[in-house]
C-alpha cells in the first residue's frame, strides 16, 4: 500500500523542495513500508538545507522525524 504513493510524494518533493510537509508524509511513507533508515535520511538532508539558510525544521517535519525514531508508524505488510 505505501508503494503506491512513494511516485506521486517523490514528484511532489521534486517539484517543489521545500515543501516540509510533502517531506514529512515522504517519511511517514517509507517508515511504514519498512525503510526507516531511507526515512531518516530524508530528514537529514531537508535539515541540511534549511540549516544553510538559518532555519530549523518546522513542526510538522520534527514532528515525523520523532515518530519514524520512535517506530510509532504502523507497518504495513504486502
Amino acid at each position: 500500500m505505501y508503494d503506491q504513493v512513494f511516485p506521486y510524494l517523490r514528484a511532489l518533493t521534486e517539484s517543489d523542495p521545500w515543501n516540509e510537509r510533502a517531506y514529512s508524509w515522504l517519511m511517514i511513507t517509507l517508515a511504514g513500508a519498512g525503510r526507516q533508515v531511507e526515512a531518516l535520511r530524508i530528514y537529514d538532508g531537508m535539515r541540511q538545507r534549511l540549516d544553510e539558510f538559518g532555519m530549523m525544521p518546522g513542526a510538522e517535519l520534527a514532528e515525523a522525524h520523532m515518530r519514524v525514531l520512535r517506530q510509532e508508524i504502523p507497518v504495513l505488510l504486502q
